[in-house]
Order: structure tokens, then sequence, then C-alpha cells
């Protein structure tokens, strides 16, 4: 087994089985808990309600700190039981085993990432009737931008795992700070966070109207679907290199 197979199989039992898997499905079903809070008190419009509900909370919250909880603990247990040094100085590229910790970060965080997405939709379907598109569109849509979203976000903390033993502090700076409420803020500047692609996106592939959905910033130029791949998978590439490039600088012994 190659070295990027070896750390895939490695984060995989870690944090897909067990005790790990924990924290990532109950950030995930914070959604589907508003919901239900929510339904319980009158009738609601089920589609306007789960679109909020994925789209501002689901970028905003429950993505970075999925991420966070597939990748960086993956980190800490290498650093606590000295794992790091035999790790990266094993004669293999100190590429290899950091792209297989993010191949099986954003793996183990699909499985969260699609409850996020379908447990609202099963909650509103279950006091109320259904949109008049049925629920299989809106949550195959959400469920491919959290996707989306995992790939990006797991590659940053990738790169804040082999940058610095303090990396979920600098999480919640780049994914929270940088990525959600800079994303949201009007302006210019949000152009340089990554959530205004995932949010053009969640537009693009929900079918939302730009005025429709209140929490998500209005964007009156939003980048076409491609731009955003495109854009997405630059930082992608960007984080996983410059973590390379940390791992190869650092001092791991």
């Amino acid at each position: 087994m190659n070295a990027v197979a070896a750390l895939r199989s490695y984060v995989l039992r870690r944090r897909l089985g067990g005790v790990g898997s924990l924290p990532g499905l109950a950030v995930a079903l914070v959604p589907a808990g508003i919901a239900a809070a929510v339904a319980w008190h009158g009738e609601v419009d089920a589609r306007a309600l789960y679109l909020r509900l994925a789209g501002p909370l689901g970028l905003g919250f429950v993505l970075p700190f999925l991420s966070m909880f597939a990748t960086l603990p993956v980190f800490g247990e290498l650093w606590d039981r000295g794992a790091v040094g035999y790790v990266f100085t094993r004669p293999v590229p100190r590429w290899a085993p950091l792209l297989g910790i993010h191949q099986g970060a954003v793996l183990a965080g699909l499985p969260a990432a699609l409850l996020a997405a379908a447990a609202p939709a099963a909650v509103l379907s279950a006091v109320g009737p259904p949109p008049a598109t049925g629920w299989l569109e809106p949550v195959a849509a959400v469920f491919a931008v959290l996707a989306a979203g995992l790939v990006v976000d797991c590659a940053l903390c990738v790169l804040l795992g082999a940058w610095s033993r303090r990396a979920i502090l600098w999480a919640m700076f780049v994914l929270v700070v940088w990525g959600s409420v800079v994303g949201n803020l009007p302006g210019s500047l949000r152009g340089a966070s990554p959530h205004r692609y995932l949010a053009a996106l969640f537009r693009h592939w929900t079918g939302i109207g730009a005025d429709e959905l209140r929490g998500l910033p209005p964007d009156p130029e939003p980048p076409t679907a491609p731009i955003c791949l495109l854009v997405l998978a630059g930082i992608t590439v960007a984080a996983l290199f410059l973590a390379w490039r940390a791992a190869r600088r650092r001092d791991i012994l």
C-alpha cells in the first residue's frame, strides 16, 4: 500500500467510525434540529426554510466545523503519538501523506455532509407537504455544494495542520472569520474568500434567485458556476502545495 492510500485509510478508520465521527454528525444535525423547532410552531414554507438552513447555516457553520473535525484531529493524533516524525521521514515524497490525509478527510466528511443536506428535508417532509418540485433535486444540489466546500476547506486544514501545532486556532480564523464572515461582507473584499464562490454555486445549483434567500449576501454580479469551480480548485491546489512546502521546511523531529 502506498503512502497516499495508507494515510487515507488511517484517516477513514479514525474519523469515519466510532466516537471520531460523532462531532461531525452532531454538527450536521443542527439544521435538522432548527427545522424541527421552527416547524413545530406552525406551518412553514418548506422549500424556503430548507434553503435558508442549507445555505447560510450550512455554508457558514456546518461546513467549516465538518472540515475541522474531519482533518485536524488526525494531525493532533500524529503529533501526540510522535508518529509525525515517522510519517514524514519515510522514503516517500512528503506530498504523499498530505494528499492521503486530505483524501481521507474529504471522504470521512461526506456522510455528515449528506446528513446535513438530507436531515432537514426529512424533518420538513414529516410535518408538511413537500415542495412542488420534490426534495431530491434541492437535497442533491445542497450536498454537491457541501462536498465541493469540503474539498476546499479540508485542503486549508491540511495546510494549517502541517504548518502549526495550533492549527485549530488558525482554522477558526481562516474558515470562520476569513471564510464565513469576510465572505458575507459587502464589497470587493469578499472576493478573496472561498465562501463567496460557494454561495454563488449554491445559488446556481439550487436555482434560487438572488433576492429569494436571506442570510446570503446579495451579489449583483455572481461568478458563473465554471468560474466558481475553477477558483475553488485553485484554492485547493494552492493550499496543498503550501502544505507540502511547510512539511519540507518544518523541523519535524
